[in-house]
């Protein structure tokens, strides 16, 4: 199978999906922030902000199963070569990290706002 259309293919939504995961989080970040802001001068206004936020973890999610499915899919174009390097270990952990505290830091927020 020739693999020199497909890797970068896959690089390009590896990167898509990272943009799509990073982005989202930084404007759901500063939407949240404020939304304490205004949390306790007008509950109306905060509560309408957080309503404005219920998308973002749709398009979070979006943006890291794009990430998994085409890392997995370049390491097996790649019959796993980055697999054995440390740098990407360290990244594989990152992101477990991360992907665990969307999990636990979502499922608190929505659970102390309803």
């Amino acid at each position: 199978m020739n693999t020199s259309l497909f890797l970068p293919a896959l690089l390009i939504l590896h990167l898509t999906g990272l943009t799509i995961m990073a982005g989202t989080t930084i404007v759901d970040f500063t939407v949240f922030k404020t939304f304490w802001k205004h949390f306790d001068d007008n509950t109306e206004k905060s509560k309408g902000i957080l309503a404005g936020t219920s998308k973002s973890s749709t398009l979070i999610g979006i943006g890291a199963a794009l990430l998994v499915i085409t890392g997995i899919g370049m390491m097996a174009l790649t019959h796993g070569v980055f697999g054995e390097q440390l740098w990407f270990r360290i990244k594989i952990g990152i992101v477990l990290v991360l992907m665990l505290n969307g999990i636990f830091l979502e499922g608190s927020k929505a659970k102390s706002y309803e």
